[in-house]
């Protein structure tokens, strides 16, 4: 997709081999999957319906891929990270990606 300020960006991966693998990385949170989810990704990218949230020791990526269907990846930072946080989220700083 074309460079924008403000905007998520988007790496694909495809490894070829005995068992195909299509990667994704939106704003540095990689997910595997299918034509269908990378055709979803790039769909909620371009409308800008990307998020992050930004937490003590954890961030998450939070994309629309329809309406109400929000999927979202978490990242953790340490071990200490992994135990429960209840309302991170709440207290997480939120940034909203543009639009392309």
């Amino acid at each position: 997709m074309p460079d924008r300020d403000g905007a998520a960006s988007i790496t694909v991966e495809y490894l070829a081999g005995d068992h195909d693998e299509l990667w994704t990385t939106v704003a540095g949170f990689c997910e595997s999957g299918d034509l269908d989810w990378l055709a979803l990704l790039f769909g909620a990218c371009a409308a800008g319906r990307v998020g992050r949230l930004d937490g003590d020791r954890r961030s998450r990526l939070e994309v629309e891929v329809a309406p109400g269907d929000v999927r979202g990846s978490t990242r953790y930072a340490g071990l200490r990270s992994l135990g429960p946080r209840p309302g991170w989220r709440r207290r997480a700083v939120v940034s909203e990606y543009a639009a392309y």
